[in-house]
Order: C-alpha cells, then sequence, then structure tokens
C-alpha cells in the first residue's frame, strides 16, 4: 500500500468483500491513519447491527489484519483547511452509530451508509475534496472498485 509519505492524515474508504470468498459485494468503512495507510495503528471506523439496535464499530489496527479488504480509495484532503490528525479523529467520532433522520437515498442504514455520511460531513466542513458531487458518490465508488478488482498481491490504495 502506498499514501502520503509525511506523518499528516489520510482519509480513506476501505472497500470490504462481504465474505473472503466472494469479490462482488463490498461494504465500506472509513480509515483515518497518520501519514499512511501501512501504518499499524489505522483508525478504522463502521457500524454493526446487533440485534435490533446498531453499534460503532471502531477499530485501531493494521490493514492486513482484514482477510476480507479489497483497497482503499483515497479521499482527497482540502489544502485549504489542514487538519491535524486529532481533530479530524474528534470530527468523525461525535457521529452516531444509528441513521439519526440522515437521508440514506432510500438505500438503507449501513456500515456503507455511515461512511457516506462521515464523508458528506467532511465535505459540508470543506475538510476534503471529492471528485464529484455527494449524490453521485456511491456510482464513483462502485467505477473504482472495478479498478480495485482487477490489481492482484498487495492491498491497492486508488485515489477516489
Amino acid at each position: 500500500m502506498t499514501a502520503a509519505s509525511t506523518s499528516s492524515p489520510v482519509i480513506g474508504i476501505a472497500i470490504h468483500t462481504l465474505n473472503a470468498t466472494d469479490n462482488t459485494e463490498c461494504r465500506w468503512s472509513l480509515l483515518l491513519a497518520k501519514g499512511s495507510f501501512d501504518a499499524p495503528d489505522v483508525q478504522t471506523y463502521s457500524v454493526t447491527r446487533d440485534r435490533s439496535a446498531w453499534r460503532s464499530d471502531h477499530r485501531v489496527a493494521p490493514l492486513s489484519n482484514s482477510p476480507t479488504l479489497r483497497g482503499v480509495l483515497q479521499v482527497r484532503l482540502s489544502p485549504e483547511l489542514p487538519l491535524r490528525f486529532n481533530e479530524l479523529k474528534d470530527f468523525i467520532q461525535q457521529f452516531p452509530a444509528s441513521a439519526d433522520g440522515y437521508n440514506t437515498r432510500s438505500r438503507g442504514w449501513s456500515g456503507t451508509m455511515y461512511t457516506h455520511r462521515i464523508l458528506d460531513s467532511l465535505f459540508e466542513a470543506g475538510c476534503i475534496e471529492l471528485p464529484c458531487p455527494i449524490e453521485d458518490l456511491m456510482s464513483r465508488v462502485d467505477l473504482r472498485v472495478t479498478y480495485l478488482r482487477r490489481s492482484s498481491g498487495v492491498v491497492p490504495v486508488l485515489p477516489l
């Protein structure tokens, strides 16, 4: 994996297959790391459903620990609003595990929509730049995932 070589924060979308043998259906989680997605302490943000309630699933671990990870789509941080790692971490951690009124655009609530919600908020706050309108983000990620599927070996990191 490759990413920025300095200790500045990097943000990305982790693309996971639903299981280790199926490469067609994907889910997202949000990543935050210091300098590189190769770091041993990558912050991973997602949610899981526990019987009747959504629960935060925030972890700190190297990405190499995930057998379902197919790649990372790196999100460009806004140069006009340079935030430090801890400021981004605090911003991300403010979001509840439930949809809490967020417009899922008829997609239902999931870890993918949780990630979408945070990216939407980071974009609205001017923290990140997106290559498309937020309404087209799902389609953009789907397109980029086709490139991840063509890669083999090391987990690829591609720009969103």
